[in-house]
């Protein structure tokens, strides 16, 4: 295992899942009891929250990988980058002139 990347990744994920609407959701299932016992893994409805949403994004997270391990073999990775770089600007795009009123 690669620490430097396992790192980079820990950076780029949490401020992009911070605030989402899984996370809100996680927040939001979580205070129908006690919000404490979630991060201690106490047994009760908080702790299955915690485990729940820790096990669909675990798996998320794998199918990502997979999808983008069998996506790699097929494509090249510039060409998924300027893909990429495309899709994230017109997004963009689209969120300004949104947010701009257009």
């Amino acid at each position: 295992m690669d620490l430097g990347i396992a790192a980079t990744t820990y950076a780029v994920v949490i401020p992009a899942e911070l605030l989402d609407k899984t996370s809100v959701s996680t927040v939001l299932l979580g205070s129908r009891d006690r919000a404490a016992p979630v991060w201690c893994g106490a047994e009760g409805p908080p702790a299955s929250v915690f485990v729940g949403a820790s096990v669909a994004f675990a798996l998320l997270s794998g199918i990502g990988v997979l999808a983008g391990r069998s996506a790699a073999s097929v494509v090249q990775l510039a060409r998924v980058r300027r893909i990429s770089g495309v899709v994230l600007a017109a997004l963009g795009a689209w969120s300004a002139l949104g947010a701009a009123g257009g």
